[in-house]
């Protein structure tokens, strides 16, 4: 049985967008249906993000260094 390749297949940049100049565009998310293509933008939600995981992570790290030395015989 011989499966038929896809119109589009062999091509350069086949199965990419054309509109997009071959990279993948940025998702916007709207505002509450307003349907207006601005971005909504938080820092603040950013910000906390950041240290909800860069806080622990921190501490990690911290734990990391001193198991090491405690390893090592420093």
């Amino acid at each position: 049985m011989k499966i038929a390749k896809p119109a589009h297949a062999g091509r350069p940049g086949a199965g990419v967008p054309q509109n997009t100049g071959g990279r993948m565009s940025e998702q916007v998310v709207s505002r509450g249906g307003q349907g207006d293509d601005q971005a909504v933008r938080r820092p603040w939600l950013m910000a906390l993000a950041w240290l909800w995981v860069g806080i622990p992570f921190a501490y990690g790290v911290y734990q990391l260094i001193l198991k090491v030395i405690q390893l090592f015989g420093g």
